[in-house]
């Protein structure tokens, strides 16, 4: 009795902590489409007040609208405000419309014809040859200025290719995508024989997938996530989501980054996106799988998304790694422990589950395949320690905060008693 007093201060104050925790771990173990904004109702110009004789008229008009559109830095409104101007009204008139090209000359947003969406306005020549898209994305680029065509309006009568016809073109910066665009007004030769170009824009993520490092970063990636998709389905509907999938895919993009990615699903089981496992798309997805625990992954991920938004921890094979040193990524028959965050949308009265996963440390330290009292053992002995103490390993600081201390200790006492093997 008499030695363990004499212990040095700092073990006799560890042997504490490990007592203490070995007690304490039994005990833990739709924005409405027709709502739209104020502003799209307070137009100072519309396109009834464009005059075909007053070029100033419409330049007023393109003009004001970039005002608008300049002050939008939220994806889900700016959906809402491009559907109004479909509508024959304030932002619409006529042959009088708008008109969004990104800067490769590929048309995001096209008011009159939505079929042209996704096609290239590069290539367009009027009646006398003039590359009318070129002359368009130059006038932008210079600060705004008129562009003249001859076009037969074949839907005018007595119209004739010998009749000048003016357009007006400037360029608007996103706050949505962090990228500048084209606004076009007055333009109305028919586009319907145009080529493909870039495929349909889509919003920078508020956070990143590189930047996804714990659960705040990954909801607001999925959040992120949902106001992408909600302004596709809004826009293109779902029959052409193929369109920009891709855009989502692309490694080391904004989308996908390492093991991060988004994934949609239909509460009816209908795989629509997987940012790495394109192969499953199209394909029902099932509803029973388990992980190794008896986690019902699909079954909880979508309850989390119906109750509002969660998220749900389950074990799962990391594509980055060979858990289980058997030389291949894929396959492991040791797994991860991750966390996805879900969220739920409805279009026209389908329901979509969009979410996306972590890969976080989890805490079979020995690596035997089940979080154990051995592993107890060894996060008991690294107890207190900070980043800057002698001994630290970062193993075992399971929230990554530069020390390892309760918070970590209840993170450990979650996954106590789980399997990470497969079988």
């Amino acid at each position: 009795m008499t030695a363990y007093f004499n212990l040095k201060s700092g073990e006799f104050m560890r042997s504490i902590v490990y007592i203490g925790l070995l007690v304490c771990l039994p005990g833990i173990v739709y924005i409405v489409a027709d709502a739209g904004p104020a502003n799209a109702q307070e137009t100072a110009v519309t396109a009834g007040d464009v005059d075909i004789d007053e070029p100033a008229t419409l330049r007023a008009f393109v003009e004001y609208a970039k005002t608008q559109l300049d002050d939008i830095a939220d994806a889900a409104e700016l959906a809402v405000v491009w559907s109004s101007m479909r509508l024959e009204g304030d932002w619409k008139s006529g042959n009088t419309y708008l008109i969004v090209v990104n800067s490769r000359g590929s048309v995001l947003f096209h008011a009159d014809q939505p079929d042209a969406e996704g096609k290239t306005l590069r290539r367009i020549v009027d009646a006398r040859r003039d590359s009318i898209g070129k002359n368009l994305l130059m006038e932008a680029a210079a600060g705004g200025g008129f562009v003249g065509y001859y076009w037969d309006d074949p839907d005018m009568e007595g119209d004739d290719s010998s009749h000048p016809k003016v357009a007006y073109a400037t360029q608007f910066f996103s706050e949505v995508t962090d990228e500048n665009y084209i606004l076009v007004g007055g333009f109305y030769q028919d586009l319907s024989d145009l080529p493909a170009g870039d495929p349909v824009s889509v919003p920078r993520p508020d956070i990143t997938a590189g930047e996804v490092v714990d659960r705040e970063t990954l909801k607001a990636f999925v959040e992120s996530a949902l106001k992408a998709f909600s302004i596709a389905l809004e826009r293109i509907g779902p029959e052409k989501l193929t369109t920009i999938q891709e855009v989502f895919r692309v490694g080391g993009g904004h989308w996908k980054h390492g093991s991060i990615y988004a994934f949609v699903f239909t509460t009816g089981g209908f795989l629509v996106f997987h940012g790495a496992e394109p192969e499953r798309e199209g394909r029902l997805i099932n509803f029973d799988l388990e992980d190794a625990n008896g986690v019902k992954i699909v079954q909880e991920i979508l309850k989390a998304a119906r109750a509002g938004g969660g998220y749900v921890e389950y074990v799962w094979d990391d594509p980055a790694r060979d858990e289980d040193g058997d030389g291949a990524l894929l396959g492991d028959t040791v797994g991860s422990f991750k966390v996805s965050y879900a969220l739920l949308h409805t279009h026209l009265g389908e329901e979509y589950v969009i979410g996306a996963g972590i890969y976080r440390r989890g805490p079979d330290f020995d690596e035997d395949g089940i979080v154990g009292f051995n592993d107890f053992i060894l996060f008991a002995r690294h107890f207190g320690l900070g980043r800057n103490d002698a001994g630290f390993d970062g193993l075992y600081d399971l929230n990554s905060d530069g020390e390892i201390a309760f918070a970590d200790f209840v993170l450990f006492s979650v996954d106590f008693g789980k399997r990470v093997r497969s079988n």
